[in-house]
């Protein structure tokens, strides 16, 4: 839940990872327990400190961009492609791997 939208200060709109919708009476009384008072809270997360939701979301992004090493071997060129169908064509494969370096 965004506590800083429950404030009337959330300035993410639909970009906000926190949630917006179906706020209960529950979900703000659990935002006055534990690591202090509301206030706190929401300064803490504006903070970037004790911020579970954003550890999680973080956590998440490092695990998907882990990219595997280069070999130590730079002669060796082969490399799997996955996802690939029968409609793509080479040009197709080609472009999509540009960005990562030369094909």
């Amino acid at each position: 839940m965004c506590s800083f939208f429950v404030r009337g200060q959330c300035n993410r709109g639909k970009t906000s990872p926190y949630r917006h919708t179906d706020i209960t009476d529950q979900d703000l009384d659990q935002m006055k327990k534990g690591y202090g008072a509301v206030d706190d809270k929401i300064r803490d997360r504006y903070h970037g400190i004790n911020d579970p939701v954003a550890n999680k979301i973080l956590s998440k992004i490092k695990e998907k961009s882990k990219l595997p090493e280069a070999p130590s071997d730079m002669s060796i060129t082969t490399l799997f492609v996955g996802g690939v169908t029968e409609a793509m064509t080479e040009e197709d494969i080609k472009e999509q791997m540009e960005p990562f370096g030369k094909v």
